[in-house]
């Protein structure tokens, strides 16, 4: 069961590829946080039992995002990012680096534990502010990869095109938007042949309803459905994939006074298998 759920944790990653392309926000404006955040600390564990009798195991390591301690400037951008392992050991960190303002993202570098400086990332913008290229290089300052990016008039991506170190096209990603929200994403190779395409849908709140995902035959890849709460937390996620039996997800939170949540268990057939703890600081 455990692997399977691994297995569809990750779907979830890439059904969210295209949803995290759209027009220029905040970092706390992505990730749905309220309030002067100052900075999180984010830990999640396996879970055992019911929601009733819920029994916490060992801190889980299986994705990036599962024990981190992420700080925000004041205009609410990320400044600093630290993962760790299960033994609460830090395995890197990511520090981003701003304009005067606090809102351009000029650079950013990723060290090791030690202090090892490793990759680094540079941006270029527009006269508009939009950023149109993003550099990635090695630890030798050879370049990786870069991405360059279009934007229409309201400031929504409508392209990313990827290029190796050689300045080959890689991928191309398009986008399309209805109504602020977006509706549609296709991914192509380097040939132009499609990949992938995502189709998403919202409620009257801008909530994401459903993602569905498929190849260049049009052949369906998986579905998501979503439904939510009072407090516009995600309360279940109906996952459906080619080859694996439907999983339905159901979350229950604790809140704080801002609005955030600050515990989130997951369940699966009413039995508990994860619950995330979030520490947060405010300015």
């Amino acid at each position: 069961m455990m692997t399977r759920l691994i297995k569809i944790i990750f779907l979830i990653s890439v059904v969210s590829f295209f949803s995290c392309s759209q027009k220029r926000e905040t970092d706390l404006q992505k990730t749905g946080l309220k309030g002067n955040v100052k900075s999180i600390r984010e830990i999640t564990y396996a879970a055992f039992g019911t929601a009733d009798t819920l029994i916490q195991g060992e801190i889980t390591d299986n994705l990036s995002n599962e024990n981190t301690y992420t700080v925000y400037n004041p205009q609410g951008f990320i400044t600093d990012v630290f993962k760790y392992d299960k033994n609460n050991i830090i395995k890197y960190k990511w520090k981003f680096y701003y304009d005067d303002g606090g809102e351009k993202q000029l650079s950013g570098k990723r060290y090791e534990a030690l202090d090892m400086e490793e990759d680094s990332t540079a941006y270029v913008y527009d006269k508009k502010g939009n950023p149109v290229e993003y550099l990635y290089y090695y630890a030798d300052g050879s370049l990786k990869f870069k991405i360059l990016s279009k934007f229409d008039k309201k400031g929504n991506l409508t392209e990313e095109k990827q290029l190796d170190e050689k300045n080959l096209v890689k991928q191309i990603s398009k986008f399309k938007y209805s109504g602020g929200n977006l509706t549609e994403g296709r991914s192509y190779d380097k040939n132009s042949a499609l990949q992938v395409k995502s189709v998403y849908t919202y409620d009257k709140q801008g909530n994401m309803l459903s993602v569905t995902m498929s190849d260049g035959k049009n052949k369906p890849i998986s579905r998501g459905e979503y439904s939510y709460n009072a407090d516009g937390f995600v309360q279940t996620e109906l996952l459906k994939r080619q080859g694996y039996t439907d999983l339905l997800l159901e979350y229950i939170y604790t809140i704080d006074s801002q609005g955030n949540w600050i515990q989130r268990i997951m369940l699966s057939d009413n039995e508990a298998f994860q619950i995330t703890k979030r520490e947060i600081e405010y300015y």
